[in-house]
This record gives structure tokens, C-alpha cells and sequence, in this order.
């Protein structure tokens, strides 16, 4: 065999396993994305933590530009108290969130949490900034 002929052999040969693993790398891509399960499957319950020192008399879902919901689980949480907030398995994991309080007050979080990977929100005040604010675990 000539050189020449042995470097075409070896590129042909080449080529063939360049294009083996990208149809193994395309095949493998398809199965990930075709098992894995859709955003709006998993569970967005949660619990929220009230420790604003006033009482939440009400909490809202929304997704961006639709009405807020009222959750029903919550009219009264009273500041150190936390509650358990129950949704059906169907919708977005994204969703905004709104918190009413007993003394006229409400705040918005307009970019919103992804509520399948929120286990404990925890609403307090931050006296320095005088911002309510929202930590999740």
C-alpha cells in the first residue's frame, strides 16, 4: 500500500468514527430530552414561613400576564407561623408571587420563583433595607 493510499485509508477510516459518535452523541441527546419528564410534572407544593412581624392575610400565584389566584390555604398566618401551600400537579413551575398583609400592605415578586424546586419560603423583613424579602430552600 502507498502512502498515499494508507492516509486515505486512515481518513476514511476517520471519518467513519467522527460520524459514529456524533449519531451516538445525537441518539443519546434524543433519549435525554424524550425521558425526562416535563417541567410541569413535578410537585409545587410548599411551605411559606411568615416572619414579617405582621400577618399575611393573603398569597396569589400568577404567571406573567394572567390574573393573580388566590391560594385558599392561606387567609391568616400570623408573624413566626408557617403554612403548608397545595397545588395540583398541572401548570408552570414558574409563577410569580404575591403577599398581602393585615396592615394594607402587599408586595410582588414579578420574576417570580420556580415553585417545583421550592420546598420552605421563608417571607421576612429586612429592617436595613426596609424591603420584604424571600428566601427559598
Amino acid at each position: 500500500m502507498t502512502t498515499s493510499a494508507l492516509f486515505q485509508h486512515v481518513a476514511a477510516a476517520a471519518d467513519r468514527i467522527t460520524a459514529k459518535k456524533r449519531f451516538a452523541a445525537v441518539v443519546l441527546s434524543a433519549l435525554v430530552v424524550g425521558t425526562s419528564a416535563p417541567a410541569w410534572a413535578y410537585s409545587r407544593d410548599f411551605q411559606i414561613v411568615n416572619q414579617t412581624g405582621v400577618p399575611i392575610t393573603a398569597v396569589y400565584m400568577s404567571v406573567p400576564s394572567a390574573p393573580w389566584i388566590r391560594n385558599s390555604d392561606i387567609s391568616w398566618l400570623a408573624p413566626d407561623a408557617y403554612a403548608d401551600v397545595m397545588f395540583d400537579r398541572n401548570g408552570p413551575c414558574d409563577m410569580q408571587l404575591r403577599v398581602d398583609f393585615s396592615n394594607g400592605y402587599h408586595t410582588e415578586w414579578r420574576d417570580g420563583f420556580n415553585f417545583c424546586a421550592v420546598s420552605r419560603l421563608v417571607i421576612r423583613y429586612n429592617a436595613d433595607r426596609d424591603t420584604i424579602e424571600a428566601d427559598t430552600d
